[in-house]
């Protein structure tokens, strides 16, 4: 066991050393498995022999099964994938290691052919030969914790325990905007060019008055298949057949059995607990049989729990329905009365209406022909005995008309003000230039009595038309920021 210790701790020493010179990119499937995720694509079916009316479920099959798989977010890599894994691993590093090494006496003897000057050549060539006695030592030790083989068959030891841990499945990224591979003819030439770990291929064709779907999932780390299906469905039956795909692919895309529990619980609001932890997703995965516990709760119902038990290879759903928890009902009365009371949506009686208590926010509407609708937010703690609603009468609009209404009056009424900006500009303008010229004739001693009157009559003249002007402005102002408010008031 202490041997075996060492030995792995060398495996990793050496591909970190044989890394440290070389960032070369490693096959598909190993990066993945060492940076804890892998990454999976699905490919469009190859359709040859299709009619072509039939062709776009080339398409269909594997978006709809992506997407009904779209639970799948973890894999658990088996023992054989993860010995591959680490074999691909060590190869690397020793292709890695034998490049490096191959670049530094290249650049040892490029130095030896290219430097002239005798003192500058051996203090390059001691740093060159450092370089080489570096990259040897580096592919040693890659090839003694390889077991002294170059490639060949060769035992790696693994911890078992290992195949229990989760890597992240990754969707290819171009998948995002919808896109799906080509039709794969050579899944290991596909994923090595796309960096890939998983890959869903396959083919659909007639089979008589069926159509016959055959797919396969190509694990680059093994170098095979690892799950293959065929299924069959009518043209207007896919959705039937990716359903009966779905447990047997997620089972493959996870590496182990597994139990879907999904839970539906009303109201949609309630808070749910997973064996006394907050859980907020539609569904959880379970790997391993056992007895768990659920529970919801929401103000203003009673709590529900369950206990549900899940084996691998069988789903489950949990329904829980909360009730509500009893409160005082209220009376409901309009001015004037007979008006229709709507509680989210349906209606439930006339005016005056005896209505049972709410445990949660319910919106109420009342509504009689010739006058204003009204609504309210009936709340449990704020319920009364009583409720009374007064309705007003109706100008005839409806309330997009009324919106409109509104809309156009702030428009027009910003208008106004906008237009009679120019003529308290000008006014101003004119009333400061009559002014200054009155003041400059005064003050290089003008006498003409005519001239002065002038003046003066403008200055005053313009003077009123610039007061009036700033009024009429400042009140066209007013008036807007109060349509405005109006028109804010309606639109929430």
């Amino acid at each position: 066991m202490q041997k075996e210790r060492h030995v792995r701790s060398a495996r990793v020493l050496a591909a970190l050393i044989a890394f440290s010179f070389v960032l070369l990119p490693l096959s598909s499937g190993y990066a993945q498995v060492a940076d804890t995720s892998v990454v999976i694509a699905w490919a469009e079916l190859g359709s040859d022999s299709l009619e072509i009316e039939y062709s776009n479920a080339a398409v269909l099959v594997p978006r709809q099964l992506m997407t009904a798989l779209s639970f799948v977010k973890l894999r658990y890599p088996g023992q054989e994938e993860k010995d591959m894994a680490l074999r691909k691993a060590e190869d690397a590093g020793l292709e890695s290691a034998r490049k490096a090494l191959a670049t530094a006496r290249a650049q040892r003897d490029l130095k030896a052919l290219s430097v002239r000057d005798p003192a500058r050549k051996v203090a390059e060539l001691l740093t060159a030969d450092a370089a080489v006695a570096k990259a040897e030592a580096a592919l040693s030790t890659a090839l003694d914790a390889a077991g002294g083989h170059e490639g060949g068959d060769r035992e790696i030891a693994v911890d078992a325990s290992v195949s229990t841990v989760p890597v992240v499945l990754v969707p290819w990224a171009e998948h995002a905007s919808g896109a799906l591979l080509p039709v794969v003819e050579e899944p290991s030439a596909v994923c090595d060019e796309n960096k890939l770990d998983l890959l869903m291929y396959g083919r659909i064709k007639p089979k008589g008055t069926f159509l016959a779907v055959e797919l396969a999932l190509y694990d680059a780390a093994l170098g095979r298949d690892i799950w293959k299906a065929t299924d069959y469905a009518f043209a207007d039956g896919l959705e039937d057949l990716v359903s009966s795909l779905v447990r047997t692919a997620a089972t493959a895309l996870l590496g182990r059995p597994y139990a879907r529990v999904e839970f539906r619980v009303e109201p949609a609001v309630a808070n749910v607990y997973l064996d006394g932890t907050a859980w907020s997703e539609p569904s959880i995965l379970y790997f391993e049989p056992g007895l768990h516990e659920v529970r919801a709760q929401a103000d203003g119902f009673e709590k529900a729990d369950s206990s549900f038990l899940v084996e691998p290879g069988f789903d489950a759903l949990i329904k829980l329905k909360l009730a509500e928890i009893p409160s005082a009902g209220v009376t409901l009365s309009s001015v004037p009365p007979g008006a229709a009371v709507h509680i989210d949506g349906a209606q439930v009686g006339l005016a005056p209406l005896d209505l049972p208590g709410v445990a949660y926010p319910r919106v109420a509407r009342v509504s009689l022909p010739g006058y204003e609708d009204v609504q309210l937010v009936l709340r449990p703690q704020l319920l009364e005995d009583q409720l009374l609603v007064p309705l007003s009468v109706s100008d005839g609009l409806t309330f997009d008309n009324r919106f409109d209404k509104r809309k156009s009056g702030f428009y027009r009424s910003l208008g106004w003000f906008v237009a009679s900006l120019p003529i308290m500009v000008l006014s101003g303008g004119l009333f400061q230039t009559y002014k200054q010229t009155g003041e400059a004739y005064n003050d290089a001693g003008g006498s003409d009595s005519e001239v002065r009157k002038l003046l003066l009559t403008g200055d005053y003249a313009s003077q009123a038309v610039f007061w009036t002007s700033v009024a009429a402005s400042s009140g066209l102002a007013v008036n807007a920021i109060v349509k405005l408010v109006q028109y804010i008031g309606f639109a929430r």
